[in-house]
């Protein structure tokens, strides 16, 4: 959205491999609560009635400051007014207790709409076209967020709790071995922090493998895994991808060997077993092809197939070259990577797509893509190091 400025959330990095047994933890409503907290507002930073107020100064983390772009200058410091409740502070904060009555009350609706508003209030003031603008508000808050996250790991640290990851409100702890040591973390960042932390879920295996990706096999069975940021469940993977894909984090949840179901998928495509249909990969167009800038597949394949904005584009992946005209009429050999025919589809282009989404977990269980699922003996840097497709 033109005009939209929101500073970064924490991002803990995350200690790649498998891991068993992972409480994960999150803050309750962690920005809002910062706002009421640290007393948060426009007119409360760098408020002229605190200048010499050390203790207005003391409470933030200079090593987070000083990556901020929008606060207020290094020379001058930064601080925030103790003497008066600031106003964007004081309306979340009546907000906040407004919802706690409707949850008490079994006013679900109510308290749910009220959630949206505490939630997203922050985000406004990065937004040029709030009529009270004011970035440096929405930087502090995220910057306040970043560092409660940092206070909670060494909270965990100091009750010899691993901390594997962490995400904007969520802590993934491991080394938690009965409901005393959760409620003991817990109670540490209330006494510490003055934030309420609940233990949202447990996972009994979970793939880490970056930022934002990984997959967590819950202790109760009877739930599906949550899969974030993979590359196999992503919209643009067809459906023979995301299947693969499925089958082998839920052969991981049975604990099930996933390699046999992996090579059966590689031989399919290597024999060109796999229909059409199920290598198909669509999208909608959001605007008509003409108005697409670059010569992307959108313009391409929207022009050739006639369609308009709305339409859905069905396209499969290929591997091919085409005669074109350059901007002065010649003759052009261009690679087409894509294309509306299913009878151009390059199965080896979409094994590319299966061992690329599925080779970071394969590598994570201890398993070797070249010697545990491919039949022939060869070297495979040529899918390893090939970009998503």
């Amino acid at each position: 959205m033109t005009g939209l400025w929101i500073p970064s959330a924490t991002v803990l990095s995350p200690q790649r491999g498998l891991h068993y047994d992972v409480y994960v933890f999150d803050v309750t409503s962690l920005y809002p609560t910062m706002i009421i907290n640290y007393n948060v507002s426009p007119e409360t930073i760098n408020c002229y009635c605190c200048k010499n107020n050390i203790k207005a100064r003391e409470t933030f983390s200079q090593e987070l400051i000083k990556d901020c772009q929008f606060i207020p200058p290094k020379d001058k410091g930064y601080w925030i007014c103790q003497q008066k409740k600031g106003l964007f502070s004081k309306i979340l904060q009546e907000l906040t207790e407004q919802r706690i009555k409707y949850k008490k009350e079994g006013n679900k609706i109510e308290s749910f709409a009220i959630k949206g508003i505490i939630n997203s209030g922050y985000g406004v003031f990065g937004h040029s076209h709030f009529k009270y603008y004011d970035p440096k508000v929405a930087e502090i808050i995220t910057m306040l967020g970043r560092q409660t996250l940092s206070e909670m790991q060494k909270i965990a640290d100091n009750l010899t709790l691993t901390v594997l990851y962490g995400d904007t409100d969520s802590l993934f702890v491991n080394g938690i071995k009965s409901k005393e040591d959760a409620v003991k973390f817990i109670d540490g960042c209330k006494r510490k922090l003055n934030i309420d932390v609940i233990h949202e879920k447990t996972f009994r295996k979970l793939i880490l493998v970056s930022k934002k990706h990984y997959v967590g096999i819950l202790s109760d069975l009877n739930h599906d895994p949550i899969i974030k940021g993979m590359e196999g469940i992503k919209s643009d993977r067809p459906e023979f991808i995301q299947t693969v894909f499925i089958e082998m984090i839920n052969d991981i949840k049975n604990d099930i060997n996933p390699i046999p179901k992996l090579k059966q998928a590689i031989n399919e495509l290597d024999s060109r077993k796999v229909s059409a249909d199920k290598l198909a990969i669509s999208l909608i167009l959001i605007k008509n092809p003409q108005e697409y800038v670059n010569d992307c597949l959108h313009k391409r394949l929207g022009i050739k197939n006639s369609l308009k904005k709305g339409n859905t584009l069905v396209y499969y992946k290929c591997d091919k070259q085409e005669v074109a005209k350059d901007h002065q009429g010649n003759n052009q050999i261009k690679n087409i990577s894509e294309s509306s025919n299913s009878e151009d589809i390059s199965y080896a282009k979409y094994k590319e797509i299966l061992i690329n989404s599925i080779k970071d977990v394969i590598d994570i269980l201890g398993y070797d893509i070249e010697q545990d699922l491919l039949s022939k003996k060869r070297l495979v840097s040529h899918y390893l190091s090939a970009s998503n497709t």
